[in-house]
């Protein structure tokens, strides 16, 4: 089979470091899931500017999935013209990538002389394109490689480990600037992936164009033969065109070398269609079927609909539950005993699994003698590690900890081993099929847990019904894609009984984001948006408490991707808002302000605290804006803080004056802050609003 390698120099544009260099151009004896070398000296690795195919008869081992290494500080060093991936026949352009604020994450550009047109509304991992003119119009392909975090470990510094588990890929059509939106020329497969070679016209046929592209089972970028791969792999083509609407309209793939096995390709068949489950077939296990599965249900596989279902194997009687090394021992734990050892290895065997992506979740008691590093492996045979995470069981204790998501084709084993001091818990292991979950957790949902007495279901909110305590907290946990997430929560209208301090705490994989404090008995019945925060791990948790006494309102949380954090943006907060706070005496004020009211205490040790959350790393100016009176106190303090520190402090007249005043410029680092306003000296305080504008403060030193 003759391969085309025209676009090898696309693996330059990336601006891939060398470890990615290495994991790129192969190594067939690196296993999946582990980093590729990088002790070798750096004159001695393979460029791909150099690089020289492998030997036609050189085998290379098909691996399901490709675990690379990429370095966050490209974006940084490069310019446009680095990353052209491929220029644009018969036009003179380019097609280039776009660095994003997240990691390994490009936009695609078509860049002529008129500039650079964006091609792509969702970032994605781009390698390889191709493009063509065609009198007015403009045509271009990419692969698309959709990644994401691997569940092991990378070490220190900015480069971090990627897992690619699917490419597709996909065309555009654009013309005086224009351009439709990528669509798929061929479909996605979970099974192999299409890397382009080359795009043409064709003349005989005006508005339509081949797309050239290699099938490969194994993942390998670049790495583009049919050598110790599987036979339907190899070169094939597809005719597509577009429509009068701009959709992409594709034929019939076909092989493009005469000669050779295989078929067309397309998306692989469900080996098991609904109603057609048969429980004999390894392929076909068990599912939910109605998708109304207890969590606690063990249903095998749950795949299609069953949600939150899942499969358990515990240290109990479970078959599945095996300990191989140690000398092990018996204490409380989930299912009324847990086994632990000082060092030892357990397995927790798991089957009648259909292939694909899994989430893997652990459980252990809590105990502050655990270990500090329990690992956790995931394996499809002794020799096939999947994934590695080191957990620190001294923490998270009681409760199902996400360990992490890793592609499988069936049946697989977690291991656990001591890697660290102290007791090695092996209690449960339970694995779901990742599924695509709705962004809202509402408080009857599996995502949705209580802690402690006094729970009581009331009418109104998200779902008809909510609960509320004044003694417990609840908790709602999100599976997420580690990123950039506004979070949002919701309660019902109209609570005058409401707790009016509910503190609200946000982590991620366990390692604190950020707490605010929220009067629920103000902006109920609406989505408050909780702000933009940078969630780095695969599972956000969300704790609401009332801190006076008074019910929590526990109802619906939602937690939303989004591109990046806003630059440049002002974070308003307004005497309305459920994130203004006060302490002491207040009344609504007769004055006109912003949002309509304004707050007035007329003496006393009274304060107001606006808060602010979700805020990126910045400079900011920090204003506030009260209606003036003669009666108002000259010596109102507004004192910003951040992560417990006071960072400025200042003391305004409100007896006079009028519009934003200033209160000071400070660095905000962490993603909440807060402004407090108290009195020192004798009149009224009048609460308004209060801004942080963020600003790019090149004379500022930190």
């Amino acid at each position: 089979m003759k391969t085309t390698y025209a676009l090898i120099l696309a693996l330059l544009a990336l601006g891939c470091d060398d470890d990615l260099r290495d994991a790129v151009l192969g190594d067939a004896d690196t296993p999946d899931g582990a980093a590729p070398a990088t002790d070798a000296a750096p004159d001695a690795r393979p460029r791909p500017d150099a690089w020289v195919p492998p030997d036609a008869g050189a085998p290379i081992a098909a691996r399901r999935l490709l675990t690379w290494v990429c370095d966050t500080t490209f974006a940084r060093q490069a310019t446009l013209a680095d990353l052209e991936l491929a220029p644009v026949a018969g036009d003179g352009g380019a097609i280039a990538i776009e660095p994003t604020e997240e990691p390994c994450q490009f936009h695609l550009l078509h860049r002529d002389v008129a500039g650079a047109t964006r091609l792509t509304d969702v970032p994605g991992g781009y390698l390889l394109a191709a493009g063509v003119a065609d009198g007015a119009a403009r045509v271009v392909c990419a692969s698309r490689i959709d990644h994401r975090p691997a569940a092991q470990a990378t070490g220190s510094g900015q480069k971090r480990l990627r897992q690619t588990y699917r490419v597709r890929l996909e065309c555009a059509r654009g013309e005086a600037g224009q351009f439709t939106a990528l669509q798929p020329a061929v479909p996605p497969s979970p099974d192999w992936a299409p890397w382009i070679s080359t795009l043409e016209t064709l003349p005989d046929q005006p508005g339509r164009y081949r797309v050239t592209y290699e099938r490969d089972f194994s993942f390998q970028f670049l790495n583009l033969t049919d050598h110790g791969r599987p036979e339907e792999d190899g070169t094939y083509t597809v005719d597509f065109g577009f429509d009068a609407d701009g959709t992409l309209v594709a034929g019939d793939p076909d092989r493009a070398a005469p000669g050779m096995a295989g078929g067309p390709t397309g998306p692989a068949p469900d080996p098991c269609p609904p109603g057609e489950i048969d429980p004999s077939d390894p392929r076909c296990a068990p599912r939910c079927g109605d998708g109304t599965c207890d969590p606690s249900e063990s249903c095998g596989d749950c795949a299609d609909d069953c949600g939150p279902c899942s499969l358990v194997v515990d240290d109990g009687d479970d078959p599945g539950y095996a300990e191989i090394a140690g000398a092990w021992r018996t204490t409380a734990g989930r299912a009324d005993f847990s086994r632990f050892t000082d060092d030892g290895v357990a397995t927790f065997d798991f089957r009648g699994l259909l292939p694909g992506p899994k989430e893997v979740w652990v459980h252990h008691p809590v105990d502050p003698r655990a270990t500090d590093r329990a690992l956790y492996r995931v394996r499809e045979g002794a020799d096939d590690l999947r994934a590695e995470v080191a957990l620190d069981q001294r923490v998270g204790g009681g409760d199902w900890r996400l360990a992490g998501v890793v592609d499988t084709r069936g049946d697989f084993v977690v291991e656990v081993a001591q890697g660290g001091r102290g007791r090695l818990y092996a209690d449960a292991v339970r694995v779901e099929a990742v599924v695509d979950q709705d962004p809202v957790i509402d408080d009857g949902d599996g995502r949705y847990r209580e802690q402690g007495d006094g729970w009581t279901t009331a009418p109104g909110g998200e779902g008809g019904a909510h609960r509320r305590s004044a003694t417990g907290g609840a908790t709602y946990t999100a599976r997420i894609q580690p990123g950039v997430h506004e979070v949002w929560l919701t309660w019902p209208a109209d609570q005058p009984t409401a707790t009016r301090r509910a503190e609200v705490t946000l982590t991620a994989d366990g390692a604190f984001v950020a707490t605010l404090t929220l009067d629920q008995q103000r902006e109920g019945g609406a989505w408050l948006s909780l702000g933009r925060y940078r969630l780095n791990g695969q599972q956000a948790t969300l704790t609401l408490r009332a801190t006076d006494g008074a019910p929590v309102l526990a109802d619906a949380v939602r937690f939303d991707s989004v591109a990046a954090l806003p630059d440049g943006a002002e974070f308003v907060t307004d005497d309305g808002d459920a994130r203004y706070l006060e302490t002491g005496m207040w009344a609504d004020a007769d004055a006109e302000g912003a949002g309509g009211d304004v707050r007035w205490s007329p003496a006393g040790d009274g304060t107001a605290t606006w808060q602010f959350g979700g805020l990126p790393p910045d400079f900011y100016d920090v204003l506030v804006q009260f209606p003036a009176a003669p009666r108002n106190t000259n010596a109102a303090v507004y004192t910003v803080r951040s992560a417990g520190a006071e960072l400025v402090s200042a003391s305004l007249d409100q007896t006079s004056g009028e519009g934003w005043r200033v209160v000071g410029r400070v660095w905000i680092a962490a993603p909440t802050a807060s402004v407090t306003l108290r009195r020192e000296a004798a009149g009224a305080l009048r609460a308004d609003v209060v801004k942080l504008v963020s600003t790019r403060c090149v004379e500022c030193e930190r």
